[in-house]
């Protein structure tokens, strides 16, 4: 596979990159106001302005971002709810859980945005008036995969807003769903293919979303919907995707660790995890439902603060024992894989899997009637994840980075550092010859690896997909028509990217990167943690203890629902003193200013009296 660009996820961001010319003054002026005053948020991250401007154009689209990619909160889901307050219609987004659902209600409906959920056992009749309303007045829904399968009303309501044009979009979350190599595979996923052929004049959108795509998973999206070759016949999710989205997997705040089974392994697990984390917010993740009853027995005798969740017990007894996980009542969840998907919880700090969750779907029951492609595949998956448990040399990140498709080797000939056996492979295939070997020699493996990426980001390598005689995708790495361009022309384009400081680096060539520099709320918001630590520090928790007791009263999922982590550390550390100042906050809007401003400030009177004093 060497030479082969495994990850063959396209990012089509630099077609949107300038809004203005995509969308005109007017609508990026209305999307920059959404973002604050709606969402309190100044600015976007990464790949978010490019996906919602795609989005609000019309066009179909695949969003790639891994969970977790945005410290705050708001990465995916952004990218549709956003559109969805200044779009005409309703936004319909099927999400296969119904905690995700409940936590993504709570939180619409704390920033005052029309927002109904279709799941359980409620009365859905007044959301269904709503609806057949001219114009409905619910800007997001929210459905299950088997409700939409299932449903003959909701299909009749959805039928009734398309011939009313108020039919804005259709959005799959946690599309990897729709794959049976993914690990969440769902069967009602794959009858979404039938939203575009029902609603296809005029042509509903359709925005895939997932944190969790391997090219594999895409490719097999792709099999799985028998979607034909030709681009004309769109009817399944990955070929309507016509633009894409892509965050890096590489997540370098986590840390990835193999523990062998022994006697008293997960003893010592609960000892390590009293003593690293000692009342902080984890999940356990088990492979059943009695396994999850089990392990949360063995924490409570250890004295940690821990609750189950799986299927099996009733909706609303589900839904408290989320609420007080995410309100820090209860420290540790154990609970079924799905857990937690799309939750937003900032705070963390560890995930344990009790066992393997291996991805391995059943054969048919006649193994006869697998085909040989399907079981090798099998086959190939049960060696890869002994091979990752018995790999100790490895670092996790780098296994699991290669898992969803990276740019390593490119990076090692562009560093012109090979192991023997990718160099004489590089030789024999002629690639040390190639103008770019060894020019980002000095670069650290880590730094190489991000600059290539951005290459691809930016638009200057793309990935060129290819057909095997064993009916298996590859893709190659070419110079994109932008990258040949630049190549003829000798032009010197600039790539801005951060870079560690290190004394034992050779010093890099000025033209291919760049330091970004730090937001400046940010650099203050580190000056006055340094400058007022202690106060800081108790700040910060009366604060999280204010907006613990308002999600309480408010029925909310926790403090983080009403201002982000960075947000709320921002005003521990900044200390504003009038409404103008508090609405500039990271993820402060004016609704909530006017609803918890007074509360918020009188908590902070008595910091300044203290900040005050110091002078």
């Amino acid at each position: 596979m060497h030479g082969q660009f495994r990850g063959f996820l396209k990012d089509d961001g630099d077609e949107f990159e300038d809004e203005v010319a995509a969308l005109g003054q007017q609508l990026r002026d209305k999307m920059y106001s959404a973002l604050k005053e709606k969402f309190g948020f100044n600015s976007f991250r990464h790949r978010q302005k490019t996906a919602i401007t795609a989005i609000l154009l019309g066009h179909d689209a695949f969003v790639l971002m891994p969970t977790g990619y945005f410290i705050i909160g708001a990465g995916k889901s952004l990218c549709y709810q956003l559109p969805a307050i200044l779009s005409d219609g309703v936004t319909v987004v099927v999400s296969p859980l119904k905690s995700l659902i409940e936590d993504q209600r709570s939180k619409m409906k704390d920033l005052a945005i029309s927002c109904e959920a279709l799941m359980g056992d409620e009365n859905h009749e007044q959301i269904y008036s709503r609806l057949m309303c001219s114009p409905p007045d619910i800007k997001l829904l929210y459905v299950t995969p088997e409700k939409v399968s299932a449903s003959g009303r909701l299909a009749s309501v959805f039928t009734s807003l398309h011939k009313r044009n108020y039919l804005a979009r259709f959005v799959i979350d946690e599309a990897h769903c729709v794959s049976q190599w993914g690990h969440d595979f769902r069967p009602d996923y794959t009858r979404l293919q039938s939203l575009r052929k029902d609603y296809a004049h005029p042509k509903v959108p359709i925005v895939a979303l997932t944190a969790t795509a391997t090219p594999k998973i895409v490719a097999d999206t792709k099999d799985h919907l028998g979607i034909a070759d030709s681009k004309l016949q769109f009817i399944g999710l990955t070929e309507l995707m016509r633009f894409r989205f892509i965050s890096s997997f590489v997540r370098t705040n986590l840390t990835y660790e193999i523990i062998p089974k022994a006697a008293k392994s997960f003893t010592n697990v609960i000892e390590k995890m009293k003593q690293l984390y000692p009342g902080k917010a984890g999940i356990v993740y088990c492979l059943s439902r009695k396994e999850c009853e089990s392990v949360c027995t063995a924490l409570t005798k250890a004295g940690v603060y821990a609750d189950v969740y799986h299927a099996g017990l009733p909706d609303k007894q589900r839904i408290q024992v989320q609420h007080r996980w995410l309100r820090n009542t209860v420290n540790v969840i154990c609970a079924t894989i799905a857990f937690g998907m799309g939750i937003d919880k900032p705070d963390v700090r560890f995930v344990i899997h009790y066992r393997n969750q291996l991805e391995l779907k059943l054969l048919p029951a006649d193994d006869s009637q697998a085909p040989a492609s399907v079981r090798s595949m099998h086959l190939q998956n049960i060696y890869q994840m002994v091979s990752y448990c018995e790999n100790i040399s490895t670092c996790r990140r780098k296994i699991l980075v290669e898992h969803f498709g990276e740019v390593r080797y490119l990076a090692e000939l562009f560093r012109g550092q090979l192991s023997k056996k990718d160099a004489d492979q590089a030789m024999r295939l002629g690639h040390t010859a190639l103008p770019f070997y060894g020019r980002g020699v000095g670069m650290s493996e880590q730094d190489s690896l991000r600059f290539l990426r951005k290459m691809v980001a930016e638009g200057y390598i793309e990935e060129r997909l290819y057909r095997t005689k064993f009916e298996s995708t590859v893709a190659y790495a070419e110079l994109s028509a932008r990258g040949r361009q630049i190549a003829m022309t000798g032009s010197k384009p600039k790539v801005y990217l951060h870079v560690a400081p290190d004394k034992r680096r050779k010093s890099i060539a000025s033209d291919l990167l760049a330091r970004t520099a730090v937001s400046e709320a940010k650099a203050l918001k580190e000056k006055h943690v340094v400058k007022y630590g202690d106060i800081f520090t108790r700040c910060l928790q009366a604060l999280t203890e204010l907006l613990t007791d308002i999600a309480e009263e408010g029925r909310l999922s926790g403090p983080y629902a009403i201002i982000s982590r960075e947000g709320l550390e921002q005003v521990a550390a900044l200390l504003p003193r009038t409404n103008t100042d508090l609405v500039q906050v990271d993820s402060m809007t004016s609704t909530k200013v006017e609803r918890y401003g007074a509360r918020i400030m009188n908590a902070l009177k008595p910091f300044w009296k203290e900040v005050d004093g110091m002078w």
